[in-house]
């Protein structure tokens, strides 16, 4: 199961762009809404609660839901309302494609930063129109590849140790990707670039070593 993994990227993404933004990254009393109370969307909520955060959180499932109140304090809004929660971070992690220009300027979040595969209806797009509202927007690929890295890693037969290592650099990635961001249109754009950079880089490694 690599959602434990994938949760645990998500918070180094999360504290990523809280960092970005001046803020804390110890999310004592940051208010965070989660879309979807699935293996992930729970996950993150537990650890968030754990932490001190506000978590506000929605889904189509009432099972879900009670599952996750038995093991942590979170509030509970409509499923339709939750996008448009007043927060200090807003994490989508159920469908894909559930943020499109056409709601970005009812979004009441500083900051975007979830768990879904393909947030973004159309990231070219969607990703400029975020920047332009003044909205972080913490790429979902970047952020939530910790549970791709697990598999990946396991796979390859690196330890415990290599692994977790692997993880923890979400947070410095996803740093990274902000930081070009401001020089860019969108973080979207600027994670593309630096993981085209990076596979210049290690394709350049791999000649000089061979």
């Amino acid at each position: 199961d690599p959602s434990p993994y994938t949760a645990r990227g998500i918070i180094h993404g999360m504290r990523a762009c809280l960092a970005h933004a001046g803020q804390a990254e110890d999310f004592a009393g940051v208010h965070v809404a989660i879309q979807g109370a699935g293996s992930v969307g729970r996950k993150i909520a537990k650890i968030l609660a754990g932490q001190g955060a506000r978590v506000t959180i929605a889904d189509i499932n009432p099972a879900k839901i009670d599952l996750l109140l038995s093991m942590c304090e979170v509030e509970v809004v409509p499923h339709d309302d939750l996008l448009f929660t007043e927060c200090d971070l807003l994490a989508p992690c159920a469908l894909g494609g559930v943020i499109d220009g056409s709601i970005i300027d009812r979004l009441r979040c500083p900051i975007l930063c979830g768990g879904a595969n393909n947030i973004l209806d159309d990231p070219d797009e969607d990703a400029v129109a975020l920047q332009r509202a003044g909205i972080l927007y913490g790429p979902d690929f970047v952020v939530n590849a910790g549970g791709l890295i697990e598999l990946a890693g396991v796979y390859l037969g690196m330890t415990r140790e290599e692994l977790d290592a692997k993880n923890d650099a979400i947070f410095a990635t996803t740093a990274e990707v902000l930081r070009a961001g401001d020089s860019m249109d969108s973080t979207h754009a600027a994670a593309i670039e630096v993981a085209r950079l990076e596979i210049e880089r290690g394709s350049r490694e791999r000649v000089h070593a061979g």
